[in-house]
């Protein structure tokens, strides 16, 4: 959320609930399996693949 917030944007703009739900499912640990969740793309990745991937790494 605090990314939403630093562009000034609704959380759901950022990531919708059928692309969070994939990432808690699958639980990638790395780009390339980031990118096969939908809703991920090559920017997106870019952007905040490796902030979605410290998360997973912490729980």
């Amino acid at each position: 959320m605090n990314k939403a917030q630093e562009k000034n944007l609704p959380p759901y703009y950022i990531f919708n609930d059928i692309t969070l739900n994939e990432i808690i499912a699958y639980k990638p640990t790395t780009i390339e399996e980031l990118l096969a969740i939908k809703g991920f793309g090559p920017k997106k990745c870019d952007w905040y693949g490796e902030d979605i991937l410290d998360i997973i790494r912490s729980l």
